[in-house]
């Protein structure tokens, strides 16, 4: 998955593979032309932080490649990680002047970084895209939902059929036809995934471990994880529910 790698700074819409998945989509074809006065194309190092929490919320970002997380730090520095995000997302859209939340890259890549007041102007001029980022925005509240009624799970097999289970429907619903739909692009450590779901890196691991045992899914590399039976994932979460 990703957009064509072009020239860093220069962006031309047209030709990006993930237009039409992504808030870019509403746009007919004479209005890339706009769109891309409007957009930069900026490289992303592995561990960068795109933004952090109580920073001026100025701009927002479409990821092209890669994958980050969005985090919080309590007053006492433990951090709490909210969601991932992948390409095709768009985040930093927010109704506040600051944003309320850090972001962080978990691989090199790329985004296309926007102002919100060129978001602004465009949404004025196309009424689809308005919908569409209204269509975002609830989006990721059925996310923040759905990651509190996995937090609220206390069996960590669960916890983890709920996680892949949600990629895995993510994935098929704006990416099923253009990927493997049984391949999940899962970029995340096992320390992260812990950290997102309330566990310890062990059971994360043991939890990995006896679903590849049992043939549920199986370790394609360090980034990728082969669903072998998602019947039987949904049914391990029915069995908490």
């Amino acid at each position: 998955m990703g957009c064509i790698k072009a020239e860093v700074g220069k962006v031309n819409c047209k030709e990006c593979e993930l237009k039409d998945d992504t808030i870019c989509g509403v746009f007919k074809e004479y209005e890339l032309d706009l769109l891309n006065q409007f957009i930069e194309k900026i490289p992303v190092k592995k561990g960068s932080k795109l933004f952090k929490e109580g920073d001026k919320a100025d701009f927002a970002y479409i990821i092209s490649e890669g994958a980050f997380m969005k985090y919080k730090v309590h007053n006492d520095g433990r951090r709490q990680i909210m969601a991932f995000t992948m390409p095709g997302s768009i985040v930093g859209i927010s109704p506040f002047e600051e944003y309320k939340y850090s972001l962080q890259a978990l691989l090199d890549g790329y985004v296309c970084k926007i102002k919100n007041s060129g978001v602004e102007i465009l949404s004025e001029q196309n009424m689809e895209l308005q919908k569409k980022i209204n269509e975002f925005l609830s989006y990721e509240l059925d996310k923040t939902q759905d990651h509190m009624f996995v937090l609220g799970r206390s069996n960590a097999v669960e916890k983890i059929s709920l996680f892949l289970c949600n990629i895995y429907d993510y994935q098929n619903e704006y990416f099923g036809k253009r990927v493997n739909n049984d391949i999940l692009f899962i970029p995340i450590r096992r320390v992260d995934i812990a950290d997102y779901l309330g566990l310890t890196t062990e059971s994360v691991s043991r939890v990995f471990a006896d679903f590849k045992k049992q043939k549920i899914i199986d370790i394609v590399d360090r980034s990728h994880t082969r669903i072998l039976n998602i019947d039987k994932l949904r049914a391990i979460t029915a069995c908490y529910s």
